[in-house]
């Protein structure tokens, strides 16, 4: 019988406590340190530019994400209410509207 496996939702508490007590055992001793450091797959560094169109219940937001060459990563669309959130990624052809009337900002 198969068993299914937790969702991310799920399983991102335990996960991020296991992973914050190897940071606080890197921390207290240079060997774990440096295996923890020498561990990291990559570094990226990303900008996100938010643009807010609404404040409050609800609140709209388009985000755009880019690395340090300027390129587009993502792209969405936020949508929250009291309590409650989602978000979509942008189309091509919908980035290209977004971005013809923001390049002046």
């Amino acid at each position: 019988m198969e068993t299914k496996q937790k969702s991310c939702e799920e399983r991102i508490k335990k996960e991020w406590s296991e992973r914050l007590k190897e940071i606080k055992e890197a921390n207290r001793n240079e060997e774990k340190r440096d295996n923890f450091i020498e561990g990291i797959l990559a570094r990226d560094e990303i900008t996100k530019i938010r643009y807010c169109l609404s404040y409050g219940g609800p609140a709209d937001y388009i985000e755009i994400e880019k690395n340090k060459e300027g390129e587009i990563i993502t792209a969405r669309y936020l949508f929250q209410d009291w309590f409650d959130g989602a978000k979509i990624e942008l189309a091509d052809e919908e980035l290209k509207e977004v971005e013809t009337l923001f390049e002046k900002l």
